[in-house]
């Protein structure tokens, strides 16, 4: 499934369920899918390509989120949130991902206006920068292997 983009996993995914619930896409209000990691050049495009490829009607609102290890679950938050103020009765919610195919990254400001004689490009793995915070440090990994290892009501504390 590398070569499948998080768009066409969404697309497959959200048919499916459709067709399970005997539900038509015309009825959708809203729809939200997560994404942390764009993957692809429509990845930006995430949730309003899957509404539209999906049957969903082109005056569907579609908004994409980025919450790193929580898009997906971010998703349902925001779609449960629509119907309980009434801005929807019924939201597609989702998330999808395909980390195969994260891409190499190489800073802009490096390579717009040219690159000096012997400095090289510096790529990096867009997957491997994306999965570990420098700024705390620490892999989104271990985050979540720290919180599974704490009684659930510890974790919602606040200190």
């Amino acid at each position: 499934m590398k070569g499948i983009t998080p768009t066409q996993l969404g697309v497959v995914s959200t048919k499916a369920a459709f067709e399970q619930a005997k539900c038509d896409p015309a009825i959708v209000d809203t729809v939200y899918f997560g994404n942390i990691n764009p993957s692809s050049p429509d990845s930006p495009y995430l949730a309003r390509h899957v509404a539209l490829k999906s049957g969903c009607s082109v005056s569907t609102p579609a908004l994409t989120l980025n919450r790193a290890c929580g898009s997906g679950f971010e998703s349902v938050i925001q779609g449960a949130n629509a119907i309980k103020v009434g801005d929807a009765k019924v939201a597609l919610c989702g998330g999808a991902e395909n980390m195969s195919s994260a891409p190499m990254q190489i800073c802009g400001n490096d390579v717009r206006w040219g690159v000096a004689l012997g400095k090289g490009l510096k790529a990096r793995d867009g997957l491997w920068a994306g999965l570990n915070d420098d700024y705390v440090p620490i892999s989104m990994g271990m985050t979540a292997e720290n919180l599974a290892g704490r009684p659930f009501m510890n974790v919602c504390k606040r200190s």
